[in-house]
This record gives C-alpha cells, structure tokens and sequence, in this order.
C-alpha cells in the first residue's frame, strides 16, 4: 500500500515549447531555473491543441513546485504519470531520473499513448521540503485530438 504524498494531485504546471531541444541544455530542468515567464496550464483540462499547439510535433517542458511531507527514509517514493502522449523525461530537484519498465530496463524516458507510467525518484526527492517537478514532452506521433504531453495531474506517493 502507498500514502500519497501530493493531495490534491498536481494539476497546474508552468510550460514552455523548446522547438530546437535547447532547454536541457540550459538547465530548464534545475530548481533555481527562472521560469516566471512561461504560461500556466492545466493538465487535467487542458491540452496541447487548448493551448495553441494542436500541430506542434516537438518538445514542451512542464514545470511545478510542490511541498513534500516527511516520509521515513526507508520508504521508497515515486511519481506517477496518469497518461502522456509521447514520451516523458523526468527530473527531480533538478535530477534525471530514468524510467524502468516492469523488467527493470532503464530508458532516459516513457514513451506511450495514454499509459501510465511511476518513476522511482526515492534519489531525488527531498521530503519534508520543497521539490520542483520538471518534465520534458515530446509528441512522436499524430492524433486527430491534438493532445501532446501530459494528459492527466500528477502524483507523489510513497511506501507506507
């Protein structure tokens, strides 16, 4: 059984398109990055097409700051994506953190339609503080719905 750490559920994220895959490379994934001028949205109502970028075939970072409780320090925590279209890189705290199937194979992101997919980010979590959940989109592939990236909130939990 798990407690979830995230209630309610993150909805609300910052986003900003990065065409030209630059953003990894200027750090728009680290906790100090300033992203005070990218737009709002919402996951759980809006999507790409909502948002202006229903043909858009590229790469949209997601960013949000949570405050997480304390959890033992040997309980394991994860993140839980509900559904993406495309793939998902996830850091943590400025932290990758690779994605492992049900084998354990290790890939730098999920790929899927309407999947969910957890990541194991015991690593770089930090409980009892403040976190910044940073997440790099990519849509691979068409839809008629212009969906693209998250399509659902995410969540924390832990072990219990």
């Amino acid at each position: 059984y798990f407690t979830i750490l995230t209630t309610p559920p993150v909805r609300r994220f910052r986003f900003k398109e990065d065409p030209e895959r630059v953003g990894e490379a200027g750090g728009w994934f680290e906790p100090g990055f300033t992203d005070t001028g990218w737009k709002e949205t919402d996951v759980a109502s809006e999507t790409w097409s909502t948002i202006g970028f229903h043909d858009y075939f590229k790469s949209m970072w997601y960013r949000a700051a949570v405050d997480v409780p304390a959890v033992g320090s040997d309980k394991k925590v994860y993140l839980w994506l509900g559904a993406t279209d495309g793939t998902a890189k996830v850091f943590i705290n400025g932290k990758h953190v690779p994605y492992r199937d049900a084998t354990g194979m290790a890939t730098d992101e999920a790929k899927g339609y309407c999947k969910p997919f957890s990541f194991d980010v015991t690593d770089a979590i930090k409980p009892g503080a403040r976190n910044t959940i940073s997440i790099l989109c990519t849509r691979t592939f068409f839809n008629e719905l212009g969906t693209g990236g998250l399509l659902t909130p995410v969540v924390l939990y832990a072990e219990r």
